[in-house]
This record gives structure tokens, sequence and C-alpha cells, in this order.
């Protein structure tokens, strides 16, 4: 499920918002992620523009990073009663496994018996729920009997009990480390990353894409779910090589259900016919192959720039900008296009758009994209709207306004939406990271509220809808050395609130662009940050 941000549309008008004369951003530098283009366009990216969302927003009262020498703590970790407890008393091998009845009647006659450690449970009947008698963890539906006592599943107990997927992580308690952390996805011997993406299929094989710190190539490589690579990287399509103009975009990726040869679905920028024009390429591409099993026109000669994808119910939705305006189109492997190229744009004389972002839930997409009035000082604000896959036309009446903000250039939106049809947005100003979750009408829950201020300068994030209706959220942070990532149920209100985020990974040295895509079990998170002084692509698989 995937806004993508960089420089100006070729050919915009001298009133619009989104200036038509920045070059290609240069190499990434190592020292300094603000340094990561030295264009106009990259100036903007990293500079401190203030953004007037000041008077919406409020900051998050359960934001509590939690570090300890760069690393989150957990203070149940130093309870020297923590594993004595877990150790002793929830040890499911030292009593018999529960049976069926010995004795005909024994487990349902209302009475305590038999080896029974409370009325019609424990022993050899079933668990015994919460608050009754035990002798052994096996007594007890949770697993663990405290004080001959069974007590309530908890996060530090020694059992994977209650929502739990594993052993005290997962539902309610901390992510799961499905995999180890990765500390170097991409293959470059010598030479640094930028702008990585991740697309994860369901069965926790996942696929990322990465330009070379030139810009000037773009690469695909596959993984299996515990993040061992399944090979080296390969060129995504070198009879269509990556061409970059005026701007810059990750090489957007969705994965298909294809379990067998874990398609993948990418586009990046071409120039076919070498005139300085950008030619937006779609690419159908499986591991194990050689060359794309097809390719695609999106847009030919029209100066399209930004652009995102996401595969549902079998059918891939398209959006980009193209000529300062957003498009939208959906597309089937086997039978082409399936609906003209459209615009969330009603007033396309008044208003222009850039930096499109794009989720679906197979029934529903949903775009976001910065907007702006067409005058000498444009008024600026997040716009969205949502398209209904099989009516091919858009619910809203006209787009919905999320925000005002300063300078599209450097909002970096994402977007997502659940199952349920609730949506998630995450955006950036000068210093502060923000989120916000509508209902499936599209109005907001509640109050936008701050993930996280005080930061030095525009960063990037990712957030995804989750299959329990919450949203997970990850985003970089120059300032302490980390990528976050924390689940919210509500606005404001996280998941796990033990914990500033639930990262299970270590610090990083200038962590940059990051990106997420998720399945009903996995997410799977992509990065770059330094390391001795080259760009590397980090990641992890995670488990909810």
């Amino acid at each position: 499920m995937d806004a993508h941000a960089g420089a100006p549309s070729p050919g915009a008008e001298s009133s619009s918002a989104f200036s038509s004369t920045a070059p290609a951003p240069s190499p990434p530098a190592a020292q300094n992620p603000s340094k990561l283009m030295n264009t106009s366009r990259s100036s903007a990216l990293l500079s401190l523009i203030g953004i007037g969302l000041a008077s919406c927003l409020e900051p998050n009262p359960d934001y509590d990073p939690n570090y300890e020498g760069g690393e989150l703590t957990d203070e149940s970790a130093d309870d020297p009663d923590t594993d004595e407890t877990s150790s002793s008393s929830s040890d499911l091998g030292e009593s018999e496994e529960s049976g069926e009845d010995e004795e005909a009647g024994h487990c349902d006659n209302g009475e305590q018996d038999g080896d029974e450690t409370g009325p019609d449970c424990g022993g050899s009947c079933s668990g015994c729920a919460d608050g009754l008698g035990c002798g052994v963890g096996a007594d007890c539906l949770s697993g663990v009997c405290e004080d001959m006592v069974c007590a309530a599943p908890t996060c530090s107990d020694g059992v994977a009990n209650g929502d739990e997927r594993d052993v005290d992580c997962g539902g309610s308690c901390r992510l799961c480390e499905h995999s180890a952390f990765q500390a170097k996805l991409d293959d470059y011997a010598d030479i640094g990353t930028f702008t990585p993406h991740v697309a994860i299929f369901e069965d926790g094989h996942f696929a990322i894409s990465y330009l070379n710190d030139s810009l000037d190539e773009a690469r695909l490589r596959w993984f299996d779910d515990l993040g061992d690579a399944l090979g080296p990287s390969v060129i995504v399509d070198e009879d269509n090589p990556f061409n970059l103009q005026a701007f810059y975009n990750d090489i957007t990726l969705s994965a298909s259900d294809n379990l067998d040869a874990h398609t993948v679905f990418a586009a990046h920028p071409t120039d076919l016919l070498n005139d300085n024009i950008n030619d937006l390429m779609l690419f159908e591409r499986e591991a194990d192959a050689s060359t794309p099993a097809s390719t695609e026109m999106i847009s030919e000669g029209s100066s399209a720039n930004f652009f995102d994808l996401a595969w549902a119910g079998d059918t891939l939705s398209v959006t980009w900008e193209e000529d300062d305006q957003i498009r939208h189109r959906r597309r089937s492997p086997t039978q082409g296009w399936l609906s003209d190229t459209s615009s969330p744009e009603n007033a396309q004389a008044l208003y222009t758009g850039a930096y499109p972002a794009l989720s679906s839930n197979g029934e529903v997409d949903i775009l976001v994209w910065s907007r702006c009035t067409i005058e000498n000082t444009p008024e600026c604000a997040l716009a969205m709207r949502r398209r209904n896959r099989a009516q091919d036309s858009w619910i809203d009446g006209s787009p919905v306004v999320l925000t005002s903000i300063d300078d599209p250039f450097d909002t970096f939106a994402r977007v997502a939406i659940s199952d349920s049809g609730r949506v998630g947005v995450i955006w950036s100003t000068d210093s502060t990271i923000n989120a916000a979750i509508f209902n499936s009408s599209l109005v907001l829950e509640d109050t936008p509220w701050a993930l996280q201020d005080g930061l030095d300068y525009p960063i990037t994030g990712d957030i995804a809808a989750l299959n329990d209706d919450s949203f997970a959220v990850a985003w970089s942070d120059t300032k302490n050395d980390r990528v976050h990532i924390r689940r919210y149920s509500s606005p404001q209100n996280p998941v796990v609130e033990d914990y500033g985020d639930e990262a299970p990974w270590p610090s990083a040295t200038l962590p940059f662009w990051v990106r997420m895509d998720t399945t009903d079990e996995f997410i799977a998170v992509v990065w770059t940050a330094e390391v001795d002084g080259i760009f590397e692509v980090q990641g992890q698989v995670l488990s909810y």
C-alpha cells in the first residue's frame, strides 16, 4: 500500500506553486542527508520552512522515545521478578496436557472434583479462566499461574497468550521480530543508495527498489521472509533505462498475488525519444526473470512526474502528476487498462496538483496530493479524494481538504486505507511529522496530531493499514539517530503505550526515506542510513 516528493514538474506556469526550473538532484552527501541534492529542489526539501499547522495540531502526549544509549529500554526487562515468575509459574510442560474427561461428567458437573483446580476446569479438563485456582500454567486458559491463581495475559509473562502472535509480542504487545534486522539490503560494494521502496508478499517474501547515489540506475532485489537475498539485484529494465529529469521519486513498487514468481509492479521515468521529456513506464517483473514480463506506457512526452502504485483485488491502480495535474487510472495484467485517465480535481483551471500518493483496499482507492491555487501567491493545501473501483467514479463530490500547507515540496504526504474504509494520512512540516485518521465517510475522527516535533527539517515517513483496523506509522528521526514505528488504533492512541515506539532495530546514523508495506501478518520497513560514509538500504520484517 503506497506520496512521493521531489522537484517541480517541467513546463509549469509561472503562477504555479510548483517551480519548473529545478535541475536533477545531485548524489546524496554521506555526511548530511540535507545535502542529498544540491539543486533548488533539494534546498526546498531540507530547508526550515514554516507551515501553518500549529493551530490545528496537538502534541502527542504519549511520545516518549525511551532512549538509553540510542536504544529503547523496557523497565520490565530489568525487573528481577519477571523472569522468575515466567519460568516458575508459566511452564506449560509441568502439568499433564488438558484432555477429555477421564470419568463421564467429570468436567461438566458444576463441581471441583477429580484433578480439577477449579469447578470443571484445570487438570485434565479445559483451562480455567482468570482468577480461578491452578497448580501450574497448563491449568489456565492464559497459561499463567501466579500464587495458585490463573492470571490474565500480559506482555511480559513468557507465554504466547491473549491476542499475541508469539511469546509476548504481536496483538496488543510490541511488534514481533519475524526476521533479524538487516544492516545492508542493497548489493552495491562502494557506492551509496537513495530513495528505497519495498513491496511484501503474503508469504513474507519481499522486494526492494533503490537508486544508486549517482541517480542514474534503478535496481530491484528480492528476499525471503527472513531477509535472505534470493539473488543479486537487477536493473528494472535495461531496454528502458531509468532517466532522471527535473525531479526525483522512489521507484514505486507494489506486490502482486503471485507467490510462485513473486511478481512486482514497478514504475519509473525513462526518455524514449531522448528529448529530455519524461516518459513514465510501468513494468511487471518476476523474481527469477532476466527481463520484465511486460512493459506499458503510463504517460508519454507529457512531463509526467511523481507517481504511486497500489495493487488490490487483481488490478493495479496508478496515480501520477502530469502537466501540473493529478491523474488516475487502473490496469489489469490480463485485460489491459480498465479505465480512462481521470483527475480528482474538478476545477483544473483554478488549481494545480503535485506529489500524489495512493492506497487501495480493493473496493476504494484513496488519493492525497498537494493542491495549490493558480495565482502569483498561491495558497496550498493537502487534498484527498476517493474513487469507487467497481463504478469507476469519484465518491466525493470534490476534493476534501485536510490542512493548509506553506510549501508542497516538503510535505511528503502518505496515505493508507483499511478494509473498513478508515483512512490514515501522515505529512511533514519544517520541524514536525503529523498524522490524522478519518472514518469511512472521510470525516476526521479527531484533531490531527504531531507524531514528533522539534525535528531539524522536514522528514520522510510512511503509513500502512493493518488487518485489525489500526495503522502503522514509521518515520526517520535524524535528531535521535532512529527510525520509529508505532501503531495507532485511533487518533493519539497508540496500540502499545509503554514505549515511545515499537522499533526493535538498533540506532541508525542519518536515517532517511522510510518506506513500509504490509500484509495480514507482516510489516516490512526499509530506509537508508549512513554506514562508514556510505548510505545503505536497511530494514526488517516484523509481524503483528
